[in-house]
């Protein structure tokens, strides 16, 4: 399979329409609920993602029986989901500060998250899995 550089984000009318709800829930966000509202391609726009979109949808789900997916190193794809998890956490904590994105008694409000755990990523698969370790 060959897969061609492509936007992970598309400011559909579907998600366009979003945005717009977006300013009125979540302020915080503004500027770019704004541009995604204006239908803009900037960078870093796919993180906004998990708040546009209530499908949580990974490659895994999308591949056919007759597909094989090859995991080399299980183990080191497992651990550095569950670090690029816990930075992301990491960062949400500190943009909520900047952002001022607080509850009423001052603490974060949770963000969705952009990256699933490991486990999700295969967990409707129906393909074949095979994995190969050092």
């Amino acid at each position: 399979m060959t897969i061609a550089p492509a936007r992970e984000l598309l400011p559909t009318g579907q998600v366009r329409e979003r945005a717009l709800e977006l300013l009125e829930t979540e302020p915080w966000g503004r500027e770019q609920w704004e541009r995604l509202a204006n239908g803009e391609f900037f960078d870093g726009m796919e993180s906004w993602l998990p708040w546009l979109t209530s499908e949580e949808l990974v490659l895994g789900d999308m591949l056919h029986s007759n597909a094989l997916v090859l995991l080399l190193e299980p183990k080191r794809l497992r651990d550095r989901s569950s670090e690029l998890i816990a930075e992301e956490e990491d960062l949400a904590r500190t943009l909520a500060t900047t952002w001022q994105a607080l509850d009423l008694v001052g603490n974060p409000q949770p963000f969705p998250g952009l990256h699933v755990p490991f486990d999700r990523v295969l967990s409707e698969c129906v393909s074949n899995v095979w994995t190969v370790t050092n």
